[in-house]
């Protein structure tokens, strides 16, 4: 398992069709004291005033 920590910036391991593969997201939250690890991660470079966030499976992000 990599060691993601509050602040790295992260992509996703594998995108869906219709996703950016090149999207990258901030870690606001790091929680491994749980039976799956997981992040609150913020979208970064969007453009919108409000940036969208979303708690993923740390397995599933890398950072870079």
């Amino acid at each position: 398992m990599n060691q993601i920590k509050v602040n790295d910036i992260v992509k996703f391991k594998v995108c869906f069709d219709g996703e950016n593969p090149n999207q990258c997201y901030k870690v606001l939250e790091a929680h491994f004291d749980v039976d799956q690890p997981r992040a609150l991660i913020e979208a970064i470079g969007t453009g919108l005033t409000f940036a969208p966030t979303y708690v993923i499976l740390i397995d599933e992000i890398e950072t870079i």
